[in-house]
């Protein structure tokens, strides 16, 4: 169930315990566990609730895969490596060099802070189109 994985990894993300979700959205403890589980799919109005309550959209929650949800969540971009390397399934380290050195069109690494900090950013649907386009 996507809704599932996408409802733990946004609650794990953002540090909110399933406990402080129940409280925050008037859901029963033992209904936002059937929900966080798996055991039971939430209705329009209760994703509804939990969406607000996260600070995203009813889309990332329900979307169909990580893409879907990362471009629901953050918007066109994604601004970590890690989350990026998952995504396309490789080592974190190894893109963050390749990125640096020009392989992924997709992506840019940039200095900021006054050249003393190292940032990435990944545009998501040139990810996406990249990663079919490989398997393809």
């Amino acid at each position: 169930m996507q809704f599932t994985k996408h409802l733990q990894r946004l609650m794990k993300e953002q540090g909110v315990q399933q406990n402080a979700l129940a409280a925050q959205t008037g859901i029963p403890k033992s209904t936002m566990s059937y929900y966080t589980n798996g055991k039971l799919a939430p209705t329009a109005i209760v994703k509804q609730k939990i969406a607000d309550v996260l600070n995203v959209s009813v889309e990332a929650l329900d979307a169909q895969t990580p893409e879907e949800s990362a471009i629901a969540t953050r918007g066109c971009y994604i601004h970590s490596a890690k989350e990026a390397a998952k995504i396309l399934g490789v080592n974190a380290q190894g893109l963050r060099q390749d990125v640096i050195n020009g392989l992924y069109p997709f992506a840019r690494a940039f200095y900021y802070t006054g050249g003393k900090k190292l940032t990435f950013r990944f545009h998501i649907k040139q990810m996406t189109a990249y990663i079919k386009g490989q398997v393809a």
